[in-house]
């Protein structure tokens, strides 16, 4: 049986935007995007997002954000 992938609610950010790289690269050496789907573990939608926010020149865009509200920003006082 084949390797099983980890989602990436699973994976640490490295690994995450490694596997966005790969997609990328494997879409630009002519695979499609319902071929790399399943060797990076995603939906054929998510390659075709990663590989537009190439295309416009945001690579840095694929480095994934942490999640959650950033740090300080709480939420304001009920003002009665």
């Amino acid at each position: 049986m084949g390797m099983k992938l980890k989602n990436g609610t699973s994976i640490g950010f490295d690994e995450l935007y490694e596997r966005r790289k790969q997609a990328v690269a494997l879409y630009q050496q002519g695979m499609k995007r319902m071929e790399i789907a399943p060797i990076v573990g995603v939906h054929r939608n998510t390659v075709g997002q990663w590989i537009a926010i190439y295309e416009r020149g945001d690579e840095q865009m694929l480095r994934p954000a942490k999640p959650g509200r950033p740090r300080g920003s709480r939420r304001k006082p009920v003002q009665t």
